[in-house]
């Protein structure tokens, strides 16, 4: 990952408002991060090992890695690009290592590894839904991952989707980028579910 360490994540729940040059406003948030809650199931015997997480792709509809979504802002419901200082696939991939980490295994470089995880973003994104008097936010969040052995074995797979709204409200913008980390945090929470990954890696 591009990112030293998985720092502690805590929702960003501000933007700033800027106008670029050619007249065009966009929200600018720092990141979207999230904590995912990670136990191990009961009976689980096996010594999570060694992980290396690559850095995640994007999809081919993903072309502007760093705007998350819009906003409508204003008097007027002005469309306006939300775009974070990090790109998308740094975010979710430093999401999803934390998500390991705390499910007990180790990162580590790809020449520790016991296992390398590969990821791509399909989906990173937050809108608003508008009418007169309610506006509520809708994101969704959905990825790719595929988990190797050391000799390039693919042993586990899925697809990962996640989709949140808010409640509704009179101004819903200030709830856009929580309402993305909400998603991406249940994303990632939902990863763990799948038993056959907990298989994998305890090499069953």
């Amino acid at each position: 990952m591009r990112a030293a360490s998985v720092a502690k994540a805590t929702s960003i729940a501000f933007a700033t408002l800027v106008v670029a040059g050619c007249g065009v406003p966009s929200l600018r948030v720092a990141t979207v991060a999230a904590d995912p809650d990670i136990r191990q199931p009961a009976g689980f015997l096996g010594e999570p090992p060694g992980i290396a997480v690559r850095d995640f792709s994007l999809a081919t509809g993903v072309w502007t890695p760093f705007v998350i979504g819009e906003a409508l802002t204003g008097m007027n419901d002005r469309v306006t690009d939300i775009i974070s200082d990090e790109p998308v696939d740094l975010i979710v991939a430093r999401t999803v290592a934390r998500g390991f980490q705390h499910a007990g295994c180790r990162l580590v470089s790809e020449d520790e590894a016991d296992l390398i995880l590969d990821g791509t973003v399909l989906s990173f994104w937050v809108s608003e839904d508008s009418s007169p008097f309610r506006e509520n936010s809708k994101a969704s969040v959905i990825y790719e991952l595929e988990l190797r052995d050391s000799m390039g074995g693919a042993i586990w797979s899925t697809t990962v989707r996640s989709f949140k709204a808010s409640e509704g409200s009179l101004d819903t913008t200030g709830h856009n980028v929580p309402t993305l980390a909400a998603a991406l945090k249940e994303s990632v929470e939902a990863i763990f579910v799948d038993p056959k990954l907990w298989d994998a890696l305890s090499g069953r």
